[in-house]
């Protein structure tokens, strides 16, 4: 079953998402200083309780400040992110986003890379 909640965010929540999961915990402060372009505080503290309505994010009481974290497991995060952009850009086909990852590569891959992809093709099809 496919998780999509990161599908329904806008631009700015997800900047704002995305702020949170690199920080791993944060206040709307911190939040604000890690945003190259970041909203106003009040924007983004707002922002925060929408992620947090969501489900997006979770939030905690320490003292008088509130902290942000995401709701789910990074690893689960990750393969939600990667969902989207073989979605987005690859037409749903990892097959063409590994041929596209193979193609930045100016000097191919080495031999000890190769092993590595095999492996991890013949788990997968241990998983089918």
């Amino acid at each position: 079953m496919r998780d999509t909640k990161q599908v329904e965010l806008g631009k700015r929540q997800q900047q704002i998402y995305d702020t949170v999961l690199k920080l791993g915990n944060a206040t709307v402060a911190q939040v604000c200083e890690s945003m190259a372009d970041a909203p106003s505080y009040s924007s983004v503290r707002t922002m925060l309780g929408i992620l947090v309505e969501k489900g997006h994010l979770k939030v905690t009481e320490q003292g008088k400040r509130y902290v942000y974290s995401v709701a789910q497991a990074k690893q689960r995060v990750q393969q939600n992110a990667v969902r989207r952009l073989l979605d987005v850009f690859f037409g749903g086909s990892p097959t063409s986003a590994v041929a596209a990852i193979l193609n930045l590569e100016k000097d191919g891959i080495t031999e000890e890379q190769a092993a590595q992809l095999r492996e991890m093709i013949s788990e997968a099809r241990k998983r089918v």
